[in-house]
This record gives C-alpha cells, structure tokens and sequence, in this order.
C-alpha cells in the first residue's frame, strides 16, 4: 500500500495509483497472472490472483477522510512575544510538528537552527549536539541565566531598545557575576574539578576593544545557555558558540559548589 507522505496521524491517504499498480498489472498483462497468483493466496477458488489481491485490499481497509492540517492562526505564548524574526521561524517550526506541547524541545530547536545556524550567525552551532533544555522567553537573556538573577531579567540592552538592568560597561557586567560568588579566573580549557561551575563570556573586538555579546554556563554534565530571547540549549562544548555574531571566548568566572 503506497501512503502519501505528510498525511496527518489517524488518517488515512491512499496512492491508488501504487496500491492498485500490481493487480492491475495481472489482470492487463496474461504473463504477470502466474506471479500475482503466487503472491496473493486465493480467497475463493473462482477468483484469480489478480482478483484476490484487489478484493483483499479493499476489505482491509476503511480509509477515513484525510483533513488539511489547518493554518496556525496565532502563536500562543511565549513565542507571541518574540522578535518578528524569531515568530516568523516559529510559525514554520510548529508545522513541522504534530503536538507543539509534546513537541517543544523539536520546536525549539527548529527555531534555533533557523535564526542562528542558517542564517551563519553561529556557524559552529551545530558541530557537537545540541539539546533543548528551556523554552524561549524574551523577559531574560544569557546573562541573567548564567549569574543567575532573581528574578530573571534582561541585562543590558535589548536589540530594539533599553532592558531591564542597564550596564555603564564592562565592569558593570562582571559585578554582577562576582557578587553572586563567582570568581575571576584565566580562561582556559582544563578539566573542571568536582563541583566547579565555569561562567563563559563571549565578545567580539570593537575599536575600543572588546565588546561583550553572551554567556554560558559550563558544567561538568554539559555547557547551558540561554540563547537571546529563544530558549535554554545544552551543548557538548564552550567552542560551539564561538565565530559569528558572538566572537570568542575571551573571560571566565568560577565556582565551586558548597
């Protein structure tokens, strides 16, 4: 039996053309009877092979009337609150899926490759796996997650706009993770100790040296960060959101868990 792909679940569409090409074949074609008898057993001892094949596909079968899956109206929230980008590459997204509520770490990570990883502002996104771990939100960014802040916020600037705790500069921006218990340390890769957490901050250079763009947190069971306004992703590496628009690794914080 051919199905046509993309039907929806409970449904469904039959190819005739495929479904009936052999039988058909037999009954037109005198040569091909000898192998349609061989293939489909006889249901009664008047009927052909050809006949048999086509009687018993019609009565296995109730096909139910296939619907197209409708449109989606609105977004529901958070998504509804995104950047008119980021809401475009979620209407797409929740396409592709047959639950958005069962489906959401594959929404998330649908819109994530979209905005960032196809469009190259992070080309090595995707060199290491990637797993959806939060749900997108615009109220907070990298860095209230990584410090973290209570309650949630957006730290600096938004794209389109003032956020919620606004940084004078760079130093701003480092008190907010030395008065949470973390430390200044060298960046480096060496191995993380027990229970050490390692604070990532990301920048590009500027005329006036280096401009600060994201943050991770590295954890001995995996690198987390909040991506902008979508969602929480877990990584395999610091070095999968390095080049693009967030430069390189360039300041670490860390701490150990007490």
């Amino acid at each position: 039996m051919g199905w046509t792909p993309g039907a929806p679940p409970g449904c469904i569409r039959v190819d005739i053309w495929r479904w009936l090409a052999a039988p058909i074949s037999a009954i037109l074609f005198p040569a091909n009877r000898r192998a349609a008898r061989r293939q489909y057993p006889l249901v009664s001892p008047d009927m052909s092979g050809a006949q048999s094949a086509l009687f018993k596909r019609f009565r296995s079968i109730v096909p139910r009337p296939c619907r197209r899956r409708p449109g989606l109206t609105a977004l529901p929230k958070p998504y509804s609150e995104l950047s008119p980008g980021a809401q475009a590459a979620a209407r797409t997204c929740f396409q592709k899926v047959n639950d958005p509520v069962k489906d959401w770490r594959i929404i998330e990570l649908c819109i994530l490759k979209t905005v960032d990883y196809d469009t190259n502002k992070l080309p090595n996104l995707f060199n290491g796996n990637v797993v959806a771990w939060g749900r997108s939100d615009p109220s907070y960014n990298c860095y209230a997650y990584a410090i973290p802040t209570t309650p949630l916020e957006w730290i600096g600037n938004r794209v389109n706009g003032p956020g919620d705790v606004s940084l004078r500069g760079d130093r701003d921006l480092f008190s907010l993770f030395t008065n949470q218990g973390w430390t200044d340390i060298p960046v480096t890769l060496s191995p993380l100790a027990p229970g050490e957490d390692r604070a990532v901050l990301y920048a590009t250079r500027g005329p006036q040296g280096f401009m600060y763009q994201h943050a991770a947190v590295w954890t001995n069971k995996g690198v987390y960060a909040k991506m902008g306004e979508l969602g929480v992703f877990r990584f395999d590496s610091i070095n999968q959101m390095t080049g693009g628009d967030f430069g390189q690794v360039v300041k670490m914080f860390k701490r150990v868990a007490q």
